[in-house]
């Protein structure tokens, strides 16, 4: 067969179509079509229609990326095939099909490879997305410190497709994390529901929740944790008689961390109303100018600062003594928090942390002159280990300072109000349908007197019923 002739002649014809076979390999044929860029050809295998089979034509590939020696020895496959008993045609589509599948799994393979970190950031943006933290302008920002600080360090190098049930008990375990009731539960929670996400978009085979407590294996491998579960209570607060020398120390130590914690304390607020590190979306969190207005003496908190989430934010009052300490305090228009970390290059509110790490330094300074340390005496005691105070037990300090009844402070206080200084919600014995805190102007006036009584026994030591 002279292809190259044979197509010259057919170019020079004027026909439109033309099939040659070829005399050494029976029901092979080269056809030829005109096309806008000139003769296109290609094999094919044409097998003609018999009383016992159904004909067919199989295209074998164009001419002359297939040569003639390549299209005899598919034909001459094909014909082995016939031979066999086979139909070329369902095998072709059945080899079609195997490479299709074969393409699925190493697909699939590839998927399931993707380490658990990866996975992890992507459910967050998709529930971010679907607003899964709506109501909780901090949710987000949770969930990644607990894949920080617990679960990553664990599973984050792993393939998400070979997160079983060992590597869950293995994140149990890590830093004792099983004796943190909170902190183990909301883990378990993230970790299975970041799987099930996973399996929904073919990361992982199994949809199964893997850190499950319920499960005999898990709750076996638990076990000793258990046995040495510690108490989940409150944090660790200062006795109110001790505040005012704890005080008098904190107003020696320098740094924007111990102006804070006085601050935190003198308001009774909570740590993440003050500090907060950037959100995914670029926005900081923290207290800043603009939300403190000392002509009127309010701390106005945004929504996403307060506890209970009310869509317009609460107002606190601010004692003398605390307005005194905001005054003191340096303040730049380039910076908008009142407790900044100038060490990073963009504005930044500090740390939680910073005002922790104030008190360790303050029971460092006790230690070294052979003083008390400032300690939780109750919980140390159940814990038969010392138990610094905490910032955010603070606030317990203040709360059991109102109810002392040896000055007279459980009754000259009203709780309901106390709880309002605390952002708290108050529920009466209907279920707080009809106490409405902040409707009575009086409201605020006792607030205030709450707030200025507390100050002044933070700093002059002075009880309410003393001159």
């Amino acid at each position: 067969m002279g292809i190259q002739k044979e197509l010259k002649a057919f170019a020079a014809s004027g026909k439109k179509t033309k099939a040659l076979t070829d005399g050494k390999t029976p029901c092979l044929r080269l056809e030829m079509t005109i096309g806008t860029s000139g003769v296109n050809a290609r094999w094919t295998y044409k097998k003609q229609k018999t009383d016992t089979a159904d004909g067919f034509n199989l295209g074998l590939g164009a001419y002359p990326g297939v040569t003639l020696r390549d299209a005899r020895c598919k034909a001459e496959a094909i014909a082995e095939q016939i031979a066999a008993g086979l139909n070329p045609k369902e095998e072709r589509e059945r080899q079609a099909q195997a490479e299709i599948e074969a393409k699925a799994l190493a697909e699939s393979e590839l998927r399931w490879r993707t380490p658990f970190r990866t996975v992890a950031d992507e459910w967050i943006e998709a529930k971010e997305y679907e607003g899964l933290w709506a109501h909780d302008a901090r949710g987000a920002d949770k969930a990644r410190s607990y894949l920080r600080n617990w679960i990553l360090p664990v599973l984050g190098d792993m393939a998400i497709n070979d997160v079983d049930r060992s590597a869950c008990i293995r994140l149990v375990h890590y830093r004792d994390m099983g004796t943190r009731q909170d902190t183990d539960a909301k883990c378990r929670r993230l970790v299975n529901q970041i799987c099930i996400y996973a399996h929904e978009k073919g990361y992982r085979q199994s949809d199964e929740a893997l850190a499950n407590k319920n499960d005999p294996v898990f709750k076996e491998a638990c076990k000793p944790f258990v046995r040495r579960k510690v108490d989940k209570g409150h944090n660790s607060a200062l006795p109110p008689e001790d505040m005012p020398k704890f005080m008098a120390q904190l107003k020696r130590m320098p740094g924007v961390g111990a102006r804070a914690l006085e601050f935190m304390i003198l308001t009774a607020g909570r740590q993440d109303s003050i500090c907060h590190e950037f959100t995914k979306d670029g926005q900081v969190l923290g207290l800043r100018w603009e939300h403190l207005d000392l002509d009127r003496g309010i701390w106005h908190q945004p929504p996403e600062g307060t506890k209970m989430k009310r869509s317009e934010g609460v107002d606190l009052v601010l004692s003398s003594y605390a307005m005194q300490l905001l005054r003191t305090l340096p303040r730049s228009a380039d910076v908008p928090f009142v407790f900044a970390d100038l060490r990073r290059p963009k504005p930044h509110s500090i740390s939680n942390m910073t005002m922790a790490r104030t008190i360790k330094d303050m029971n460092k300074v006790r230690e070294r002159a052979g003083l008390p340390l400032w300690l939780d005496p109750q919980k140390s005691k159940k814990a038969g280990e010392p138990r610094p105070v905490t910032p955010h037990g603070m606030r317990t300090c203040f709360k059991t300072w109102t109810m002392l009844t040896a000055h007279g402070n459980y009754a000259r206080f009203n709780p309901n109000v106390v709880e309002r200084c605390l952002d708290h919600a108050v529920k009466d014995q209907f279920g707080g349908a009809y106490y409405r805190q902040g409707l009575s102007a009086d409201d605020e006036t006792h607030e205030r007197e709450i707030m200025e009584a507390w100050g002044r026994y933070c700093i002059e030591g002075k009880w309410p019923d003393e001159d």
